[in-house]
């Protein structure tokens, strides 16, 4: 997952993906945290599109920012269950692997 833009305008790509993911990691773990920083990125997204007057980039950066944290947070996570679960077989095949080549 790429990192949110700090200036400028905002990726729209970008935050469909990150939402994308949010909600996905959301179907498989119940974060109060997560679910209340998508709620609040999705608020914002809803405000700037009805009140195009409102200049609502800095709240978005921010609600970005903290949805970006939380996801990357479960990511790092599941990231580490899948090394610590595959770990251990992988290192077996390659010690069964080099034993049988000598």
């Amino acid at each position: 997952m790429s990192t949110a833009p700090a200036t400028g305008p905002i990726d729209v790509s970008y935050v469909s993906e990150l939402l994308e993911v949010a909600l996905s990691i959301l179907e498989r773990h119940h974060d109060r945290d997560l679910a209340r920083k998508t709620l609040a990125l999705r608020d914002v997204l809803e405000t700037s599109r009805k009140r195009v007057d409102l200049d609502c980039r800095e709240t978005l950066s921010k609600a970005l920012a903290d949805l970006t944290g939380a996801v990357q947070d479960h990511l790092d996570i599941e990231l580490a269950a899948v090394v610590e679960l595959w770990t251990p077989h992988i290192t077996s095949a390659l010690t069964e692997r080099r034993a049988a080549q000598r």
